[in-house]
């Protein structure tokens, strides 16, 4: 058996944090066009989400099941995870500040907007609550906790509000507890649908903005958004399954369920109500990130549909070789004498 030393080796996830961390980089580059790095930073959070499903979601469960064999580099499970939250908490702190502290002013002064619920004005306050009434509610389901109604299982990666009402019939505040699922096949941005202006609000803040009208006869004293990322690897046990296709349709419905491993709120969220999810669904001091602002950035890539060609790289038409316009069998014209491709990235010689 060959033995390696642990020095001379890279861990396997905390490798791949540094690519992700490259990926980063080019949402901070500002010789980049602006919506190619709405779209990096959409893709670093998509990165990470996969990166929690699989690779986190995998070294946990090696912890709860007690695995104590080490890494070719030398680390345990549970060293590679309190190193992975030791990198990757500054690690999104600094994606969301370069949301807030530069993408966002900088796609305002293009024409990009996004407003909260009340910097609306009359006119875009009705619209908002129109489209409200009549494409989101309908779709909403709130859902009460207590003692007879417990928490439900959010779906893996879902955006979700909790809210805390209040019956102002009563003297006392009861600061009642409701969560409500956000679905995921209503847009995430609402276009207010102003002239030679992209101007949007998020549909949390519409949904915030309106809380009192799914609860009658309630207060809604404040309302935070929170999402949870589960455990999505396949375990299949394909020698003692008897049918492999009903194996995996098993483990794709667990997929939905499957353990948390990351639970991000919102940074305003009081400690009382963060330890409150935090006992419920049973999750670890570091498996919680506080942002600042929006969560699951993953969502920006949408905004790349902006027809803002001037925001975005330079589009390259590919030209067929006069080559292979006069002769359709390409490989006689290889045989017959070299032919050197380029693009702006990729140069190849065929012979």
């Amino acid at each position: 058996m060959i033995k390696h030393k642990s020095e001379y080796l890279l861990n396997r996830e905390l490798s791949w944090i540094e690519f992700n961390k490259r990926v980063l980089e080019e949402a901070k580059d500002i010789t980049q066009p602006l919506l190619e790095r709405v779209k990096f930073l959409s893709i670093f959070s998509t990165n990470l989400d996969e990166f929690f499903m699989i690779r986190v979601a995998g070294l946990k469960r090696q912890v709860k099941s007690k695995v104590n064999e080490l890494t070719t580099d030398g680390m345990s499970a549970q060293e590679q995870r309190d190193t992975i939250y030791e990198i990757l908490t500054p690690l999104v702190e600094e994606e969301h500040k370069i949301f807030n502290d530069v993408i966002i002013p900088e796609l305002a002064e293009n024409n990009i907007r996004f407003f909260k619920y009340d910097e609306l004005n009359d006119d875009d306050r009705k619209k908002t609550d129109e489209y409200f009434e009549d494409e989101i509610f309908p779709v909403l389901t709130p859902l009460a906790i207590d003692n007879v109604h417990p928490f439900p299982n959010l779906i893996n990666r879902s955006l979700a509000l909790i809210i805390i009402l209040d019956d102002p019939d009563t003297k006392e505040v009861e600061e009642k507890v409701c969560v409500i699922q956000i679905p995921n096949n209503i847009s995430r941005f609402y276009s207010l649908e102003t002239e030679n202006q992209n101007n949007y609000i998020l549909l949390e803040d519409i949904i915030k903005a309106n809380a009192e009208k799914l609860f009658t006869g309630m207060r809604a004293i404040d309302c935070f958004a929170f999402r949870i990322t589960r455990n999505a690897d396949l375990e299949l046990e394909e020698e003692e399954a008897a049918d492999l296709l009903t194996l995996i349709e098993e483990e794709v419905k667990k997929r939905r369920l499957g353990i948390l491993v990351r639970l991000e709120v919102d940074k305003k969220m009081p400690d009382k109500l963060l330890n409150f999810l935090k006992n419920i669904l049973d999750t670890e001091n570091n498996e919680i990130y506080k942002v600042d602002g929006m969560l699951n950035l993953g969502d920006l890539m949408s905004l790349f549909k902006i027809e803002k060609r001037d925001l975005k790289y330079e589009g390259y038409t590919p030209r067929i070789s006069s080559y292979f316009r006069e002769e359709e069998d390409f490989f006689k014209t290889i045989s017959e004498h070299d032919v050197f491709f380029t693009s702006p990235v990729l140069f190849i010689l065929v012979s």
